[in-house]
Order: C-alpha cells, then structure tokens, then sequence
C-alpha cells in the first residue's frame, strides 16, 4: 500500500499552508478606508471598497484584470460594514485582502460585514479571470457571501460565514456559483456556519456542468450542507450527479500519534472518459452533520489516481496524517474531486477515539 507523509494539526479552524502569490495587474486601486461610502473618487485613504469596485468597474481591462488591494490605517482586523448591496463586479478583478497583511492564507485581517438588506456580499456578474482572496465575508443574511454568473473565477483564502476569529457571521448561502460559466476554482476556503435569513444554507451551490473545481476546503456547521447540481442534495458535502461517494474510509493509530487514513472506492467512467484523474481527500471533524454524513473541518492530505483502460477507477490506497491527541473524538471522512469535472460529497466516514487521554 502506497503512502504519502502529510502532516497536519487538528487544532481550531485550518490554516492552509502555501498561500498563493499576489496576482500582478494593469491598474491597482488600494483601499484605504473602512467607511461604506461613495463620492465617486478612489484615491488615499478616502478610497472604499466600495468606490474600488466602481472605479475598476469603469475602466476597461487590457492585458489583465484590475487589482483591488487594501492598506487601511491601524493594526488588526478592519471591518467594513456593508448597509446596501455593493456594486455588481461587471469586468475582471483580483480582490485580494491579503495585502491588507502582514498576513497568511486562512487568516484574514478584512471583514466585509452585511445585513439582510445588502444582498450578496460579492457579485461577479460578469468578465472572466477575477479572484476573490483574504476576506472574511459574512453576515449577507439576504444573500451569499460570494456569488458569480462569471466564469473562470478563482475564490480562495477566505472565512465564509465566519469572521476574521472564526466566529459565526451567517450568509444565507456561502457561496454560489449559477449554471453556465466554467472553469471555477474554490479552495482554501473555510465556509462554515451559513443558514442564514430564507437561504437554504448551503456552503458551497454550485452546477454540476460548469467545470467547478470545488478542493482542500474547511466546509462544516452548515444548515442546508455543500450542494452540487441541485437544491435537494444531502448531507453537508458536496453532492454530485455525477460522482459517487467514496465507499468507506478505514484507519488505524499506529504509535507515535500518527493515523493512517485510507479508503477504497470505485468509480465507472463513461467511456469517453478514459484517463481521467480523481482526488482522494481526507478530512477529519468532531461531529457528523445531522444527515449522519461526515464534515471537512480539517483537511488532512489526499492522494490521485487515474482510471485503468476499462474506464473504472478503484483500488484502495491511504495517507498518513499526524492528529494532536484530543479529548473527544474525531470522525474522519473523505470525498473525491474529478479536477474540474465533477465533486462527490462527503461520506459518512469513521469515528476515531483518542484513548487514554
């Protein structure tokens, strides 16, 4: 049995290692205030976002998408309190709370804070490239913290439904990415907490047709769980029509505190599909969703593996994963990515006791 060496702490909310790179652009608007204003002018420390995303919205792209990064005065987190739906975003942006910094992915230092009347928190509508990063994005009781018509969006490094803190700061949906556009990605994220308002309170809705890669996420504590392709799905994963769950996670707790997390599985392939890859991942949670399926507070590792000539994909295979000792259980769960083609839920996964503790 092949393993591959992932070390990760169960400890609070994850903070993903490897953040990426500032996205360079043709035009950068800094953002240098909290206020929710807008006298039509982007310029020092009297710029909002919300005069950001006009000013972008006004200029057109050339070569690159626009940059929208924040520099409001002070130290710790900064809040802005969003009274009205903000501008919808109509051409490609980088909104990157990360250069607000010093700071890291899974560890934002800018809130955008809604209300039941504010609608969406962010609302790509149009143009595709843009990137949504380092934000806690919470509160929008009348809406999802991010939503898109757009495609080729990148949502990564945000608190969804949670504060800067982690705390509950419910969207009725986390985020939601319509029908049509493709080639999304969303990772890196931790979306939890959203019921919210007359919202289903899904983490993540999405189309199952529109080549969302939906990957190493902290999704969990949602009312209405992670649905993919349909309103009705179950459990808090992310369910597919076109991926079936992973049929069973096993482990066992060798000494020295590190599990190995493995799990078998088989996956049929139309034969048009022949060479695909699919990602394994682990996850581990205190507690099941009500449905009885698993979470994915903490992500601990995944491994891929492409299908044999026949179109099947199976087999069993594990990671290994170092826990921090706990005392209460742990109930670890998995799910599969098929690299922007389809997503399955989580399983309901296996209750793991730390003994002795």
């Amino acid at each position: 049995m092949a393993l591959a060496l992932v070390a990760v702490v169960v400890a609070g909310l994850a903070v993903f290692a490897a953040p990426p790179s500032v996205t360079s652009a043709l035009t950068v608007y800094v953002v240098g205030s909290a206020e929710d204003s807008n006298d039509g002018m982007c310029g020092g420390e009297d710029c909002t976002l919300r005069e950001a995303i006009d000013a972008a919205n006004g200029h057109l792209n050339s070569g690159g998408p626009d940059q929208i990064n924040f520099a409001i005065p002070g130290g710790g987190v900064k809040t802005i309190n969003v009274s009205s739906a903000l501008p919808f975003i109509l051409d490609a942006v980088v909104i990157d709370g990360l250069t607000q910094g010093p700071t890291a992915c899974g560890t934002p230092l800018v809130e955008v804070s809604g209300t039941s009347g504010a609608g969406d928190g962010i609302f790509l509508q149009s143009g595709s490239g843009s990137t949504v990063r380092g934000l806690a994005i919470g509160n929008f009781s009348g809406g999802s913290g991010i939503r898109s018509s757009a495609g080729g969006l990148t949502i990564e490094c945000n608190n969804i439904g949670t504060d800067a803190a982690g705390l509950a700061a419910a969207n009725a949906t986390g985020v939601r990415l319509q029908s049509g556009p493709s080639n999304n990605t969303v990772r890196w994220n931790v979306i939890a907490k959203n019921n919210a308002g007359s919202g289903l309170g899904y983490g993540v809705l999405a189309n199952p047709s529109n080549g969302t890669l939906i990957s190493e996420n902290s999704i969990f504590d949602n009312v209405g769980g992670t649905a993919y392709g349909s309103q009705g799905g179950t459990g808090p994963g992310i369910v597919s029509t076109s991926l079936q769950l992973p049929a069973f996670v096993t482990m066992s707790r060798p000494a020295g505190g590190v599990v190995e997390v493995g799990g078998a599985f088989i996956r049929e392939f139309p034969a048009t599909s022949l060479g695909q890859t699919a990602k394994f991942e682990f996850f581990a949670s205190p507690t099941c969703d009500t449905s009885g399926f698993g979470e994915g507070k903490t992500y601990l590792g995944s491994y891929t593996k492409t299908d044999a000539d026949d179109g099947s994909l199976d087999g069993e295979r594990s990671i290994r994963a170092e826990l921090r000792r706990r005392p209460g259980p742990q109930r670890l769960a998995s799910r599969l990515t098929n690299h922007h083609d389809s997503n399955s839920a989580f399983n309901p996964g296996r209750r793991l006791v730390f003994h002795g503790v």
